[in-house]
């Protein structure tokens, strides 16, 4: 995993000729205290210690973050004191400060607004971080006859911690949760500060060239969102609802959406779920209106495959239909029976062009898709449902209700106007 391995990447490095925290850059821990030739840490890589410690002082980020910083200097400083098993006790404490590294990078530029959701993301590091730090010093101080006694279960303790801290790790989401809420909030500044700009006529009798990246799809009736089902995909033959979702301030995990060409197609896209890598996907190609849009395990048929058509602009936002390649229907906001079902459908376009509840705008946050889409946590347990549960379907009558058996893809019927008659039905 990124950022725990001694061997990482650079995350913090000593700029020599300077001494203001705009010249440091991040790098790893090795790269501050260097390889010493004995197994403990010679004079000179604790004077490079005290150089980390300052370097991790004087970052411009949040008390909870300097918090964490300081537990990991204290680790390694407490390494070469320990008698026992000091490889693996070397070991644990650099990839201590490797995440304490990476933590500090990915905070970096965040704003005060952000101090209570960052440290509640951080409770669990920084717990597991204060059990190192406590183990550590606890074998530090041990006389001689204990550390000859204690061998074997500190090795046992040792490579518990690690997994905490690979586990705690995980969690925190360094490298996606908190960059995307940096992201977003830089985002949102510069809408509000850009100045307006002539803006170029909308071509659309053409599919729109999308850049790759990660992106918000909100609707044109009221700003909700594409939201997946909170559950991942465990095989192939799994399925998951995705719902047109309020969205929130806090930024939400299973609604940011992947954008990328097919291979070799311009102006053909698949798009993918960010939190459980579900593809959008039309159930079982059918073209009947109200047909849902489901979470799939990719496999490359056209009814996985979108185009994007522009349809107007708007302060802002410049909107477009979302097209599938496979059945000649369109994402639909609303539900083909009129219900206040909020399961994503497909419809028809008209011929005079989209109804509002068929646009959507795309918000592309500012990352690229090198940034890896959360892993599952070995044996951890799968995040509750938030505000999504798993919702009921409705019947074919139209008529709210549980599921049909399958559960899932079930279209909803549209309701027309029965010309002749002059009253509604429902189509059968």
């Amino acid at each position: 995993m990124s950022g725990l391995s001694s061997k990482s990447s650079p995350l913090l490095s000593v700029a020599a000729a300077s001494n203001t925290p705009a010249s440091r850059s991040f790098a790893s821990v090795h790269d501050v205290i260097g390889e010493t030739p004995a197994p403990g840490l010679a004079t000179a890589a604790k004077l490079s210690l005290d150089a980390l410690k300052d370097i991790l002082e004087a970052v411009d980020t949040l008390p909870c973050v300097k918090y964490i910083a300081g537990v990991g200097v204290k680790i390694l400083n407490l390494t070469d004191e320990v008698q026992s098993n000091k490889d693996a006790v070397r070991g644990i404490s650099i990839r201590a400060g490797d995440v304490v590294l990476a933590v500090a990078r990915a905070c970096e530029g965040a704003q005060e607004d952000m101090a209570a959701p960052l440290e509640s993301d951080l409770q669990q590091l920084t717990g597991t971080m204060n059990n190192i730090l406590s183990f550590t010093s606890d074998m530090a101080s041990r006389p001689g006859y204990k550390r000859l006694l204690y061998k074997m279960e500190d090795a046992n303790a040792i490579k518990a911690l690690d997994t905490q801290l690979t586990h705690a790790f995980q969690v925190f989401e360094i490298q996606s949760n908190v960059s995307l809420r940096i992201s977003q909030q830089q985002l949102a500044q510069r809408l509000t500060n850009a100045p307006s700009a002539a803006r170029s006529e909308l071509v659309t009798t053409a599919p729109l060239r999308v850049p790759e990246g990660l992106y918000i799809i909100r609707s044109g009736v009221d700003g909700r969102v594409f939201e997946v089902e909170h559950s991942r995909l465990r095989t192939r033959k799994r399925n998951a609802h995705v719902y047109v979702a309020p969205f929130q301030q806090t930024i939400s995990l299973y609604q940011l959406w992947w954008v990328f060409k097919r291979e070799g197609k311009e102006l053909e896209y698949t798009i993918r779920s960010y939190a459980t890598g579900a593809t959008l996907d039309v159930f079982c190609s059918q073209e009947q209106p109200g047909t849902q849009v489901i979470g799939h395990s990719a496999y490359g048929r056209p009814n996985q495959h979108w185009a994007f058509y522009a349809t107007r602009s708007a302060a802002g936002y410049d909107y477009c239909t979302i097209r599938s390649y496979g059945p000649p229907t369109v994402m639909d906001a609303k539900c083909a029976n009129g219900s206040d079902c909020d399961l994503l459908h497909m419809s028809r376009l008209r011929a005079d062009g989209p109804y509002i509840s068929q646009e959507w705008s795309l918000t592309r946050l500012p990352t690229t898709p090198t940034v890896a889409r959360p892993r599952p946590v070995p044996n951890a347990p799968h995040p509750a449902p938030e505000n999504i549960p798993r919702r009921q379907n409705v019947r074919k009558s139209g008529s709210p209700g549980r599921p049909p058996s399958g559960g899932l893809g079930h279209p909803c019927r549209p309701r027309v106007p029965a010309v002749a008659l002059g009253h509604t039905v429902t189509l059968r």
